[in-house]
């Protein structure tokens, strides 16, 4: 390696941590990876993730991103049980009064828990010989000379000792302290957007069987018809011939959480595949609850002033409604950014502001993506996207005409896997598609 960079230190140690980390080795000396969980050599849920329990699923940009940096990731997931579908053909997705027109659309997902995914890429991050990993470790504050970060107070066992440090990546999550330590050198403490959406997640694992004749292994999922609906269910094929099924309760309204409340509510469904697999097979764990209270955005772009050799990357900056499955594939947009902007810019004092201009244009694709969709509900507290009753009158018609057409489906597929924008969906060709089909 051919650098002046010494050492960089990331704070957290999770699929945003652990793809900074990658990138970081590029180009410093050393990396050291600071998590406050023990860390064991297996997939795991850690006592800082509860949302890892539940359904996941990396869009298709985000995995392409992850194919570069770890050329044999997506080899070994599929040795290890994970499940490639295509998302076009192998996808029964129930909205506003029927199931999306399937056709084969050359978009793959893996189907696979949380674990495995983080498992694994954790394995090829700390197989490079200048990253480690200081598990059971906690950041109690920042060190600075100047204007400049150099070094991390941390505390192991009760034990409290520095590290130094040439760059600090917080991907710490929601609990960053960032701001705080901040503040306390002088720095102004970010805006925040905050959109309340009270979603409640009830996760439970099967046995899958195999399918009967005809059938075929598919992600099922029910959205429910907003605002008047206010309960959804995802059903995912996942590693060891296993079913995770994942109800969503929207503002308050809370999922069924036993086995008699559960079959009721699928029974009741329009569609009835959701309930003929989940009525014939065997439930493997107990119900597991997940609150998620709001989405929080802080504003870093806006400072105009910050230290050199800090940044903060994924939840620390955004968290996002974990329904729209945006939250790794952001965190891993902003890895590739700072890998863009490291190449760049050879000065670690000079990162912040090329880097946090991007990934704010990143972040505000998703926020804003995201936004529409919550305030489908009157009960969503925040502030409202831009023309909100047109954007949403549209997406409604888009989601009926799609559900005739599969071309129309393959075009909201691109862009809920970031592999398009959503301005290609008001094209003045989908646009007739939509009144055509409507009509």
């Amino acid at each position: 390696m051919s650098t002046n960079r010494e050492h960089a230190v990331v704070i957290g140690g999770s699929m945003a941590g652990l793809v900074a980390a990658r990138v970081l080795s590029n180009h410093f000396k050393k990396v050291t990876i600071i998590e406050k969980d023990k860390v064991n050599n297996k997939p795991e849920t850690r006592k800082g993730q509860p949302q890892t329990r539940h359904i996941h699923l990396l869009l298709a940009h985000a995995m392409n991103i992850l194919s570069r940096y770890f050329p044999e990731l997506k080899k070994e997931l599929l040795e290890n049980g994970a499940l490639e579908l295509d998302v076009g053909n192998d996808y029964s997705w129930y909205s506003y009064g029927g199931f999306k027109k399937k056709g084969t659309t050359g978009i793959t997902a893996l189907t696979m828990t949380r674990q495995l995914l983080e498992y694994h890429v954790k394995k090829h991050v700390l197989d490079i010989g200048n990253v480690a990993i200081c598990d059971e470790t906690k950041v109690l504050e920042m060190k600075m000379e100047g204007e400049n970060v150099k070094g991390l107070i941390l505390e192991n066992e009760g034990v409290r000792n520095g590290i130094d440090t040439d760059f600090v990546v917080d991907a710490s999550g929601r609990g960053t302290r960032a701001f705080k330590w901040l503040k306390q050198y002088g720095y102004p403490t970010p805006e925040e957007s905050t959109i309340k959406i009270d979603i409640m997640y009830i996760t439970i694992l099967f046995e899958r069987k195999k399918m009967p004749q005809g059938k075929k292994i598919e992600t099922i999922s029910y959205t429910p018809d907003a605002p008047k609906e206010k309960l959804g269910a995802v059903l995912m094929p996942i590693e060891n011939d296993r079913w995770v099924l994942t109800l969503i309760g929207l503002r308050g309204a809370e999922p069924p959480q036993n086995d008699e409340e559960l079959l009721k509510f699928l029974k009741e469904l329009p569609i009835s595949e959701l309930y003929d697999i989940i009525s014939d097979t065997t439930r493997l764990t107990d119900f597991v609850v997940y609150k998620y209270p709001n989405s929080v955005r802080r504003h870093y772009e806006k400072l105009n002033k910050f230290p050199g050799s800090y940044l903060v990357l994924g939840d620390a900056v955004s968290s996002f409604n974990p329904m729209y499955a945006q939250g790794m594939a952001s965190s891993i947009c902003q890895a590739e950014i700072l890998d863009e902007v490291l190449k760049g810019t050879p000065s670690n004092s000079e990162v912040f502001r090329p880097y946090i201009n991007k990934v704010n244009k990143v972040i505000e694709d998703f926020w804003t993506a995201g936004a529409y969709e919550d305030f489908r509900y009157p009960e969503t507290v925040g502030i409202k996207p831009a023309g909100l009753k047109v954007v949403n009158g549209y997406m409604k018609k888009l989601q009926k005409a799609a559900n005739k057409d599969t071309e129309l489906f393959k075009e909201i597929l691109e862009v809920a896997g970031s592999l398009k924008s959503g301005k290609k969906l008001f094209r003045p060709r989908i646009l007739w598609k939509v009144l055509k089909t409507n009509l």
